[in-house]
């Protein structure tokens, strides 16, 4: 799993009813599929993605906040063996 760079919970979801997502629709649309549809199909792949990666930035934030007091743990025991010294 590669590190996230961006804090996913920022992220907005764009608006795939606007005509700069055209190209993104247009495959989609078909007899039984209007603009409004795909866009609800987008959005809501868009929102199941976003979801899975602010569980996976809460992973690595829970991760370096368990790094660092092991880290600090590491610190004062050496500290302590040093001064005993």
């Amino acid at each position: 799993m590669h590190q996230l760079q961006a804090d996913p919970n920022l992220e907005q979801c764009p608006d795939f009813t606007s005509v700069d997502f055209q190209a993104s629709w247009a495959p989609l649309l078909g007899p039984v599929t209007n603009d409004a549809q795909v866009a609800a199909m987008l959005h809501t792949i868009w929102t199941a993605t976003n979801n899975t990666l602010k569980a996976q930035w809460q992973q690595q934030v829970d991760a370096a906040a368990l790094q660092a007091k092991e880290q600090g743990r590491l610190l004062t025991e050496e500290e302590e063996l040093q001064l005993a010294m």
